[in-house]
C-alpha cells in the first residue's frame, strides 16, 4: 500500500491497495459509527458485493445498488440514497463506501457531503479486480 499526493485545484491524497482487505483495513478505522452504507451498481455488486461484506463483519451494512451508466447520475438515486440513510438511522459518526467508479464515487460522495457530513470513502478501480484506490473526498485524515 502506499500514498500518492494530488496537488490540482486543492491537494489531496489517493491511498492505493491490493485488494479489498487492505482497502478496508485503511478505511475501518475512520467509522466510528456501527452502520455503513455501501453504495455500488449492479455491474459490480454481482460480481463483488458478497466479497466487499466479509470485511465488514462488526458494521451494520445496507447495500444501495443502483444501475450502471452516466443516466444513474440523476436526483432520483440521490434522494433514494439520502431517504436510505435517514430511514435506517445514519449519524455523523456513520460512513458512506462508494463501491465502484465514477457514476457511484460521484453519487456517494454527493449524498454523503450533504447527509450530515458523513465519513465517505471511494474504491475504484473494481474492474480490473487488482487494485483498489481509496480516499476521503474532503476530510480524510491519514
Amino acid at each position: 500500500m502506499y500514498e500518492l499526493k494530488v496537488s490540482a485545484s486543492r491537494e489531496y491524497d489517493i491511498t492505493v491497495t491490493e485488494g479489498l482487505g487492505a482497502f478496508c483495513a485503511r478505511v475501518l478505522p475512520y467509522l466510528a459509527g456501527e452502520n455503513v452504507a455501501i453504495v455500488t451498481d449492479d455491474k459490480v455488486n454481482a460480481i463483488y458485493g458478497d466479497i466487499l461484506l466479509q470485511y465488514l463483519p462488526n458494521k451494520r451494512v445496507i447495500t444501495i445498488v443502483i444501475k450502471s451508466g452516466e443516466k444513474s447520475k440523476n436526483a432520483k438515486n440521490y434522494l433514494r440514497i439520502i431517504n436510505t440513510l435517514a430511514q435506517n438511522g445514519f449519524t455523523r459518526e456513520d460512513g458512506v463506501i462508494a463501491f465502484g467508479g465514477g457514476v457511484v464515487g460521484d453519487i456517494a460522495g454527493f449524498a454523503a457531503s450533504t447527509y450530515m457530513d458523513n465519513a465517505y470513502f471511494r474504491a475504484d478501480d473494481i474492474a480490473f479486480g487488482s487494485g483498489l484506490f481509496g480516499g476521503r473526498k474532503d476530510r480524510y485524515r491519514p
